[in-house]
C-alpha cells in the first residue's frame, strides 16, 4: 500500500507563529488577494474569494501549480485552505489572525499528515517551506509593502547525502556561496557567489544541511533562500522588490550556468 494513502493521524501538525508589524486587514489582503499573494508567495496567483472559492498558485520555473479550495473564510480572522498532496490526499492549512495594537499575530497550522518515511519528507518539507514563506510575508509587509516583486529560481541537481549537497552550495569555503565568516542567525554576513557577486545582509535563518534564508543588500533588500530538498534536489531562490526584471533574469542565467 502506498504510505501516502493510508489512514492519517491529525496528531502531527506544522505550526508557525509570526508577529507582523502590520494590521490584520493588511495581512488578510496579503493572504487572499491575488496581486498581494504574488508579492510574497507564488509568482502567479488567482483567487475566487469566499468559502467554496479557491486560491490557484503557480511556480512555472519549478513545474508546480495547484488549486486550493477555501473551506473557511472569516475576513481578518481565519482562513482555511486545502491543497493536493498525492492523488485524493489533501492537507489543510489554517491561518489565524489576531490584532494587537496595529500588529498582527499570525498562526499558521498545516495538518493531515500520516505516518511513515514518505510522510516524514512531506512534514519536513512543509515545515521548511513555511519557515521561508512566512519570513517572505513578514519581509514584504514590513519593508516592501505595495511593491511588486521579481523572482529567480535556480534548481540544482544533487547527489545524496544532503550534507554533501549543502557543502556544495553553502557549507564551506569552496561552496557556491562562500562566506567570509561562519554565518550566525540574526547577524550580518558577507559572501561571494561562484559567479563573483558580492552579497551582504542579515542571516534570517541558518539550518544546515536543510535551509538558509538571507536578506541581500545588493538587490534592494532582497530575500534569498538556499534549500536542499530531499530527495528531489536543491534550489537557489531570490525575491527582489522594486528591481528591474532584466536585472534578475541576467543574474539567473549566470547562476544556472554556474551550478550545471
Amino acid at each position: 500500500m502506498n504510505p501516502l494513502t493510508v489512514p492519517r493521524s491529525n496528531a502531527r501538525e506544522v505550526e508557525r507563529v509570526f508577529t507582523l508589524q502590520a494590521p490584520p486587514e493588511a495581512v488578510w489582503r496579503a493572504l487572499t488577494n491575488a496581486a498581494e499573494l504574488m508579492r510574497w508567495f507564488p509568482p502567479e496567483a488567482r483567487v475566487t474569494p469566499g468559502a467554496g472559492g479557491a486560491i490557484w498558485m503557480k511556480w512555472a520555473t519549478l513545474g508546480y501549480e495547484a488549486e486550493s479550495p477555501i473551506e473557511a473564510w472569516d475576513p481578518g480572522r481565519h482562513l482555511r485552505c486545502t491543497f493536493p498532496l498525492h492523488g485524493p490526499v489533501r492537507l489543510s492549512t489554517d491561518f489565524y489572525l489576531e490584532g494587537n495594537q496595529g500588529k498582527t499575530i499570525l498562526r499558521v497550522v498545516t495538518s493531515g499528515f500520516g505516518e511513515g518515511e514518505d510522510w516524514d519528507q512531506w512534514f519536513d518539507g512543509v515545515g521548511s517551506g513555511w519557515d521561508f514563506e512566512l519570513r517572505s510575508l513578514k519581509h514584504y509587509l514590513e519593508r516592501h509593502r505595495g511593491e511588486d516583486r521579481t523572482t529567480l529560481a535556480v534548481p540544482v541537481a544533487i547527489d545524496p547525502p544532503a550534507t554533501r549537497a549543502w557543502d556544495r552550495l553553502a557549507g564551506g569555503a569552496s561552496a557556491w556561496l562562500s562566506f567570509d565568516e561562519p554565518p550566525v542567525e540574526g547577524a550580518r554576513y558577507r559572501s561571494r557567489t561562484a559567479t563573483g557577486e558580492l552579497l551582504t545582509g542579515m542571516v534570517e535563518q541558518w539550518h544546515p544541511p536543510r535551509q538558509a534564508v538571507l536578506t541581500v543588500d545588493q538587490f534592494n533588500d532582497a530575500l534569498m533562500r538556499i534549500e536542499v530538498e530531499r530527495p528531489e534536489g536543491a534550489i537557489i531562490w531570490l525575491a527582489a522588490w522594486n528591481v528591474a526584471e532584466g536585472v534578475l533574469s541576467a543574474l539567473e542565467t549566470r547562476w544556472k550556468a554556474s551550478v550545471t
